[in-house]
């Protein structure tokens, strides 16, 4: 199956030298190309990995965190079996995922599909490898917040994902931030797609506890 060429508009996704950027942020764009701006503002040194989802995990496609050498084996069966036919084979799996960031101010959540943006820019600096993110967008009782996020998969130390989470108020306001662990569940396979491996049709992690210590104000 054959699939058309879509190529990202210049003037949301201009060009860039030393990277890859979004200037401008329009709904029905925007969600148009989802799952092609997960794969463009992905990060990853070689060990782990996370596709470019946003912070707030929403609007979102095709969320994955991943560590080399993290498959699940599945057995392999044939109408017919011949000589040199594996019996088995591995599924790459997607780790939990750490990088929901919440944020509802005076009971509105954010959701930037949503939201009043007033400015937006997002940019992959290949140079530097830190994918930065810059929002401004006006609540419903009229409220302006800014927020700048930085997330960086680590070059050094290959098992380290960190983000950097600034938000700017115009005044005193009552906030609520979440930071969440959560598993995501797999994938569906499109079956016409030889080149995908099976996915498992459950969840194979086996959770042995949780725990959380209350909660940060300010």
């Amino acid at each position: 199956m054959l699939r058309a060429r879509r190529n990202p508009p210049s003037n949301v996704f201009p060009a860039d030298p030393w990277g890859l950027g979004a200037v401008h942020f329009d709904t029905d764009l925007f969600l148009g190309y989802v799952g092609q701006a997960e794969t463009m503002f992905a990060l990853s040194n070689g060990y782990l990995g996370i596709r470019g989802t946003m912070d707030e995990g929403q609007p979102i496609e095709e969320p994955g965190t991943y560590l080399n050498g993290f498959y699940e084996t599945r057995p392999i069966t044939y109408g017919e079996s011949a000589y040199g036919f594996p019996d088995s084979g591995q599924s790459m799996l997607t780790c939990p995922d750490g990088t929901l960031m919440r944020l509802t101010i005076d009971d509105e959540p954010f959701d930037l599909a949503r939201a009043e943006v007033l400015e937006f820019s997002r940019r992959l600096d290949l140079a530097r490898g830190v994918l930065t993110r810059n929002v401004t967008w006006r609540t419903a009782r009229g409220r302006r917040f800014t927020l700048r996020t930085t997330r960086l998969v680590s070059l050094v130390m290959k098992h380290i994902a960190a983000i950097d989470w600034e938000l700017v108020p115009d005044d005193d306001v009552d906030l609520v931030i979440s930071s969440e662990l959560i598993e995501r569940a797999p994938l569906p396979v499109q079956e016409f797609d030889p080149r995908l491996a099976e996915a498992p049709d459950r969840s194979v992690l086996c959770r042995t506890g949780a725990s959380a210590d209350g909660c940060a104000q300010y």
